[in-house]
């Protein structure tokens, strides 16, 4: 989905009485701490979606591009690279599979099937051949072979399937206009205070 949100500075540097470079710097500075607070926001409800993940791990698989006066434009990006359960969700083995501590929303396999939790019982934790990591896995089928690795969902399919994106969004504008809003006040104010001691 579309995840922007837009602005008119031309329209807010008339409204504020702004000059064209006080409204660059505080266009700027407002989508930066619009950025901010949107992947704040974003990371806090992908943990919830995801059991509890800790948000240091989430953060990792975020960026964001910063506003610039020249570059009037600020990008958070979720990554969509999906995570193990091992070491994130479960790390242990016991005769009933690898339990889980909470179960994120979804369990899939690295085709991206859907799995489901009780197929946990069966599930053991080996070491990948090819990476060396340890992840938890399952067969496909009755044989021992083949095998694949479960995951959970990434960071960018948490927020575009669960419904997160329209509120956060939401939040992003509110504080893009409270943020350009107090820049402008500032500017404005600075402005002020420098023609007074210019002047005086």
């Amino acid at each position: 989905m579309d995840g922007t949100v837009r602005h008119n500075l031309r329209s807010l540097e008339e409204d504020l009485g702004l000059y064209a470079d006080e409204a660059l710097t505080a266009g700027a500075r407002a989508m930066n701490r619009a950025a901010t607070s949107v992947r704040a926001e974003g990371v806090r409800q992908i943990s919830a979606q995801l059991a509890g993940l800790k948000q240091g791990t989430i953060r990792r698989q975020t960026t964001i591009e910063r506003a610039t006066r020249k570059n009037m434009r600020a990008v958070v990006e979720f990554n969509a690279k999906r995570f193990r359960l091992f070491s994130n969700f479960a790390t242990r083995q016991t005769k009933k599979g690898v339990p889980l501590r909470r179960l994120p929303w979804r369990i899939e396999t690295l085709d991206g099937d859907v799995v489901s939790p009780s197929d946990l019982r069966r599930a053991f934790i080996q070491r990948s051949r090819r990476t060396s990591q340890p992840n938890i896995w399952i067969r496909i089928g009755e044989g021992r072979f083949p095998i694949t690795a479960l995951l959970a969902p990434s960071a960018a399919t948490t927020f575009d399937q669960r419904g997160l994106a329209e509120g956060i969004l939401r939040l992003g504008r509110d504080r893009f206009s409270v943020s350009f809003d107090s820049e402008a006040k500032f500017l404005t104010r600075k402005r002020g205070s420098f023609g007074a001691w210019y002047g005086s």
